[in-house]
């Protein structure tokens, strides 16, 4: 499913309460017709029916937040890797290889 933006999605909803067919809200949101589907079966899930209360509701459409890996990151690593940056006696740049090496971590977290 490719992103659509959630006033689209709303649109899509809408549309469908209304009885537009999918084609004709596939036409108008530029949205696939088989991604439509999908917002239709999570909205629904989340509790949304056209027919009895056709309102379109934020949480009916918002994306349920990513899970990923925790932040490691600590407030005093942070600052370690502040200081690393601020501290340049010669004005000059420096690169997230460097600061990684010179704290320690992978050049991803800097």
């Amino acid at each position: 499913m490719g992103f659509h933006q959630l006033a689209t999605r709303a649109q899509a909803l809408a549309m469908k309460a209304m009885g537009a067919t999918l084609d004709h809200i596939q036409r108008i949101t530029e949205i696939k017709r088989r991604t439509l589907q999908y917002i239709f079966k999570r909205a629904h899930s989340h509790g949304w029916d056209p027919v009895s209360r056709p309102l379109v509701l934020d949480g009916y459409i918002i994306d349920t937040p990513c899970t990923g890996s925790k932040v490691k990151i600590t407030r005093e690593f942070e600052q370690r890797i502040l200081k690393k940056v601020l501290t340049n006696q010669y004005g000059r740049e420096k690169s997230c290889a460097y600061i990684a090496a010179k704290c320690g971590c992978s050049t991803q977290s800097v």
